[in-house]
């Protein structure tokens, strides 16, 4: 059944007073519950129940859309309402009002939706409240809808309301079903993916490297672990060591590498999505268009339930500093746990990956960052930056994107695949990401804070790496005992030594290492040399060869020529390694 009304000029949003209803302009307070009405200026709306799946095919993809409502805990939905004018509507636009039976209680939020039909997705828009009164000033029509989400637990009072007023609750998953006139009651779930599955690494570490140093706390099974991390050798260069890192949380975590490192070969997961896009040139790109603050750049931050991986040269491993870790995943602040809820919402939400992050920070490009910056407050960040994307209008957002497109294109250092991305098919996928940000509300902010209330504020999230106890280049300097303790006059300077001989190295076995002593001017092959440092034991391969002496306390090298190899001890230390 179709209702109808003309009035001459708009009610403003803030107005909660009587209103008169379409069905025959009769007072508001006389309307059955829970039914939405509109008015415009200069215009006769038409208001009439959305048709079934049966009778209308885009019905039927909004049911599904209504099914997957990117919503936390539970949520009601009222059965849509189509809505049409008999004329253009004024640049004012159209009014929307709903009375609910109750005023929501602490821990829901009510919104007006429509159906998107070209994405196929319900979108909602910034609703006022006030008591159980709904308003939104929304500038076009076509189906819409009104809907409240919250905790399961605190929903439970609203279905009981409505069921007490006579509103219908359908648990069935569609509403359009010829039965359901009244409210759809969904438990959506916990959709918020809060934990990740473990980092896997693999090969064993460089001859550089003695072990790696996890940290996990005692008592916690390391499933449960913050950051979940793991070492292992790079797959595409052995002589570096491979990390990787997952933030095994919603919210993300601080990356912090020790002065003098420089990560190589970095990779994001969220990168996936979007081809071989590189982490050096999204940030760049952000940078350049102030799309967002520093510390949400791949490089500096992990986002909630992604996978960092970068590797480690054995020169900046040597180089950290006593007592700093080789890189620190450190608790957030308040600012950058909102953003990064945020921001993981936004991955979730598509398929594109990556391009959640470019969705988020043009959404919140126009805000004003002021309030957010200057509150300690997670629970206060968080429900700010949901209040700034719901303000976002789509126009706004649109005007964004395009500038954010026409920078990308141009970029020569992003690779192709990003390019055509926002040249193609960036624009529909991004305004799919505003739509499922603006579900989140209080509901999501409690559950989200949960976690982050009860994070460890200390450095507990590291990753060393233990170096051997010396280098190839620990060889330099004056060897005693070819033939006997007092003779110290073998002095080696790599790469060559006094003798005129070229030692190279030939890398490393059991903490010992081997290499090559030739006289290329002779045209000599050469011999083979082992060193071991002092505290590494002889090397099985280098013991089954008999060295005349062995003595671990000591640096010791072994020269093989074919014959039983002579033993040398470190000036000073000859006559003691010797017995002498």
């Amino acid at each position: 059944m179709a209702r109808h009304c003309t009035l001459g000029s708009v009610i403003p949003a803030f107005v909660l007073v009587v209103v008169l209803m379409l069905s025959g302009c009769v007072p508001y307070s006389d309307t059955a519950q829970s039914e939405i009405q509109a008015t415009g200026a200069g215009v006769a709306l038409t208001i009439e129940d959305a048709p079934s799946a049966a009778d209308d095919e885009q019905s039927a993809v909004a049911i599904d859309a209504a099914a997957a409502l990117p919503v936390a805990g539970a949520y009601l939905m009222l059965r849509p309402s189509e809505i049409t004018a008999n004329g253009p509507l004024s640049d004012d636009g159209v009014q929307l009002r709903l009375t609910l039976p109750a005023a929501l209680p602490e821990g829901a939020a009510g919104s007006f939706a429509y159906f998107d039909a070209e994405l196929g997705v319900w979108a909602s828009v910034a609703t006022e409240m006030d008591g159980r009164d709904a308003s939104a000033m929304v500038s076009h029509l076509s189906t819409w809808t009104f809907v409240v989400s919250g905790t399961d637990g605190t929903l439970a009072g609203v279905v009981t309301v409505l069921e007490q007023t006579g509103d219908v609750i359908d648990d069935a998953a569609t509403w359009w079903d010829g039965e359901g006139d009244g409210w759809l009651y969904r438990n959506a779930g916990l959709l918020l993916g809060t934990q990740a599955g473990a980092p896997e690494c693999t090969g064993e570490l460089p001859s550089w490297a003695q072990d790696e140093v996890i940290s996990f706390l005692v008592g916690r099974p390391k499933s449960g672990e913050s950051v979940l991390r793991c070492a292992g050798v790079d797959p595409d260069d052995k002589s570096l060591i491979q990390i990787k890192a997952v933030a095994n949380r919603a919210y993300g975590f601080t990356v912090e590498f020790a002065a003098g490192v420089t990560p190589k070969n970095m990779q994001w997961s969220q990168l996936e999505g979007i081809a071989t896009a590189d982490v050096d040139a999204l940030a760049g790109l952000l940078a350049d268009t102030n799309l967002t603050p520093s510390f949400l750049d791949p490089r500096e931050f992990l986002i909630g339930t992604t996978e960092l991986s970068f590797s480690v040269a054995e020169e900046d491993v040597r180089a950290v500093p006593d007592g700093a870790h080789l890189v620190l995943f450190g608790k957030p602040d308040a600012q950058q746990v909102a953003l990064s809820l945020v921001y993981k919402m936004a991955f979730d939400s598509i398929e594109g990956q990556a391009v959640g992050f470019m969705g988020v920070v043009l959404a919140l490009r126009d805000c004003d960052p002021g309030e957010l910056l200057d509150t300690e407050d997670a629970a206060a960040a968080i429900g700010w930056v949901l209040a700034c994307i719901k303000a976002v209008d789509d126009e706004g957002f649109q005007k964004n994107l395009d500038a954010f497109t026409t920078e990308a294109s141009a970029r020569e250092d992003l690779p192709p695949a990003v390019q055509q991305f926002f040249k193609k098919k960036g624009v529909k996928v991004l305004r799919t990401v505003l739509h499922a940000l603006k579900w989140l509300d209080v509901a999501t902010l409690a559950l989200w804070n949960i976690d982050y209330a009860g994070e460890r504020t200390d450095d507990a999230w590291y990753v060393d790496i233990i170096l051997q106890l010396a280098t190839w280049e620990d060889i330099d300097g004056v060897w005693c005992g070819m033939i006997s303790a007092s003779d110290c006059s073998y002095s080696i300077t790599l790469p060559t030594n006094v003798y005129g001989e070229e030692i190279t190295s030939k890398g490393e076995i059991d903490g010992c290492f081997l290499g090559m002593a030739s006289l290329p001017e002779y045209g000599s092959a050469g011999s083979v040399l082992a060193f071991c440092p002092a505290g590494v034991p002889t090397a099985p391969f280098i013991a089954q060869n008999q060295p005349t002496l062995d003595n671990p306390a000591f640096d010791r090298i072994w020269y093989y020529n074919g014959y039983e190899p002579p033993t040398m001890f470190r000036e000073g230390e000859a006559a003691a390694a010797m017995g002498g």
